[in-house]
Formats: structure tokens, C-alpha cells, sequence
């Protein structure tokens, strides 16, 4: 690996411009096909931290595009092995298809919640209380307290 610190990309692809920028663009590619474009794997490959590698996917657009293909293509892999599951017969494989790619026929997973028993709030009872009193308390709370200066009791 290209190691040095520099302040501006060399003819050569070394990616410079500071102590995280010493590999070549090249250099960080390789190591991410090497790696299937796992970040934690690549950065082993390449010599340096994950925040770098990171850093370096951020900076340069070639890199990113490099990782997106990569990540694209274990997407094309996975999507594969589950259909191979479907076509299989696999129940797990099948549910988990559904639940994702036909929400839009009901495949859709609910949570009900029931509840039984009291609701307790620690709060008055107000059931007795008139609707304009409640109406009035509520417009105040909402408000907040009015200054009482120079009116006196009321």
C-alpha cells in the first residue's frame, strides 16, 4: 500500500490530502471486491481503519460507485437464494417474500392489542362535572394563569 501524506491526487490515483488519505483509489477498490464490499473486511484487505475506508467512499465517487455495485450485486445474490428457497417449498421463505413484496394484497403483519381490566389515569373523577365547568377549567389550562392584578377576588 501507498503510504505518505499529501495535499492533492497524484497523476498516479494516490488519493491524497491529509494522514487517512494513503491508499490509491485502485487500492480501495481491489479491497472492497475482495471483500464482497463488506466494509469491516475490506478495510483488513486495505490496511486501514473502517473510518477511513468509510472516508474514503464518502470523498470519492468512484469508490462509492465501486461499493454500490458491490452492494447491488450481494443483493442480486440474496434475492436469488430465497427465490431458489420459494421454488423449493420453503414456508419460512415463502411468508418472508409475502410479508415483504405483497403488502399490497394483505400480506401485511398486525399487532392487535387488547386490554382488559380498568384504565387508571390517578386523575379526579369527573363524571359528574358539568360540561361547561370542564369547558371552562380545560380553556384555562390551555391558556394558562391570567394575571389577577387589580381585579381582586373574583
Amino acid at each position: 500500500m501507498r503510504k505518505g501524506t499529501q495535499h492533492a491526487r497524484n497523476a498516479d490515483g494516490t488519493i491524497t490530502g491529509g494522514k487517512a488519505d494513503m491508499y490509491t483509489v485502485d487500492e480501495v477498490i481491489a479491497g472492497l471486491v475482495r471483500a464482497n464490499g463488506l466494509i469491516s473486511v475490506a478495510a483488513r484487505h486495505v490496511g486501514c481503519s473502517e473510518s477511513t475506508l468509510r472516508r474514503y467512499i464518502r470523498k470519492y465517487p468512484e469508490v462509492q460507485a465501486a461499493r454500490e455495485a458491490l452492494k447491488n450485486r450481494l443483493v442480486d445474490l440474496a434475492e436469488g437464494k430465497l427465490l431458489g428457497k420459494i421454488n423449493e417449498g420453503n414456508l419460512t421463505a415463502i411468508i418472508f417474500f409475502l410479508k415483504c413484496q405483497a403488502k399490497d394484497r394483505g400480506y401485511i403483519e398486525r399487532t392487535t392489542v387488547e386490554h382488559t381490566g380498568q384504565i387508571v389515569t390517578g386523575g379526579p373523577d369527573l363524571t359528574d362535572v358539568d360540561d361547561g365547568a370542564l369547558a371552562s377549567a380545560v380553556g384555562r389550562l390551555i391558556r394558562g394563569p391570567k394575571s389577577t392584578e387589580g381585579q381582586g377576588d373574583q
